[in-house]
């Protein structure tokens, strides 16, 4: 190999690396990003199930004091470690 075409392998190979470093990155990213997705998806369901559990002790009109409830019961939850 000439000293130009060993260059150009080189160079050819870092290019190489760089493309992989940048994929595995973005699958890192979009792992990271989905992670949280699913824990605020996770979160809402909790809070709508919450809701509907306290909905069923008032009066439908009641949507405050429904929300109230449910954000207290969820806090308490989430400082119990559950």
């Amino acid at each position: 190999m000439t000293e130009e075409e060993n260059f150009a392998y080189e160079l050819e190979l870092q290019q190489q690396e760089e493309e992989k470093n940048k994929f595995l990155q973005k699958i890192k990213d979009n792992s990271i990003d989905m992670l949280y997705k699913s824990v605020d998806t996770n979160r809402n369901i909790n809070w709508l199930t919450q809701y509907y559990l306290e909905q069923e002790n008032l009066y439908p009109e009641n949507h405050k004091e429904c929300v109230k409830r449910t954000n207290r019961k969820l806090n308490k939850e989430n400082k119990d470690g559950r």
